[in-house]
Formats: C-alpha cells, sequence, structure tokens
C-alpha cells in the first residue's frame, strides 16, 4: 500500500451534529485556544500517526 508524501491533519468539529471541517482560525475560537495549543495538540497527533504507522 503507497503512503501519503506527509500526513494530513484536518480539523473537525460535531458542534451541529455531523462532522464539519473547520479552519484553524474557526478551531482556535470554537476550542478558546492559542496558537501556541493548537500546535502543540498538531505536533502530538502527528507524532502519534509516525508511531503508528512504522514499518
Amino acid at each position: 500500500m503507497g503512503r501519503l508524501p506527509k500526513p494530513i491533519f484536518e480539523i473537525t468539529t460535531e458542534r451541529e451534529g455531523v462532522d464539519r471541517l473547520v479552519t484553524e482560525q474557526e478551531a482556535l475560537k470554537i476550542g478558546n485556544i492559542s496558537d501556541a495549543e493548537l500546535e502543540r495538540i498538531r505536533t502530538k497527533i502527528l507524532n502519534l500517526m509516525r508511531l503508528c504507522t512504522r514499518g
């Protein structure tokens, strides 16, 4: 199976009762988080993805 050149990081919300992609700016506002906090979340998720796809 082929791999993507780099992992994809998408942000979604279910506030309306259905999954919906949101922009980073929307995520910051909805989550009431800073740019730095979002970057820490992104880094942790991408590191976890790398661990899960080793091989």
